[in-house]
């Protein structure tokens, strides 16, 4: 009996070992799990301002979208602008091109008129040079 008395005082000794374990077990999950509760707060943080970042990013880029396409739109009109400008001064230049024909042509009809009557003009004073000669020679 006294060897079992040994024998339920060691199986006592190292159940009592085992509770202290598990007690010890437990405790270091606790803070493990703290822990773990902690690093998680501090992710869901990081994580939130991550989000935040993103969405204030996704609203600039949304910005500098709009104002890129307000910027392709004007510029589109002031390309149509700059072509109507073109097609106004291609008829302008076009027009000044045939009214500058029409006045070239018109000069050289009345250059070619001027010439007929210069010629006439000599035909009829050496005309008049023959008959002043015939007048007092008569």
């Amino acid at each position: 009996t006294e060897n079992k008395k040994k024998q339920l005082n060691e199986l006592q000794f190292k159940l009592e070992e085992k509770e202290k374990s598990l007690i010890a077990g437990i405790e270091q999950l606790a803070i493990d799990s703290s822990q773990l509760g902690y690093e998680k707060s501090i992710a869901d943080a990081a994580l939130s301002k991550v989000k935040s970042e993103c969405v204030l990013k996704k609203r600039a880029l949304s910005s500098v979208k709009k104002r890129y396409e307000e910027s392709e739109n004007s510029l589109k009109e002031m390309k149509m602008e700059i072509n109507k400008v073109r097609e106004g001064v291609k008829k302008k230049v076009q027009e000044a091109k045939a009214k500058l024909k029409s006045l070239c042509v018109s000069y050289e009809e009345k250059e070619k008129e001027l010439m007929l009557l210069t010629e006439k003009e000599r035909t009829i004073n050496s005309q008049l040079d023959v008959a002043k000669e015939m007048k007092s020679g008569v």
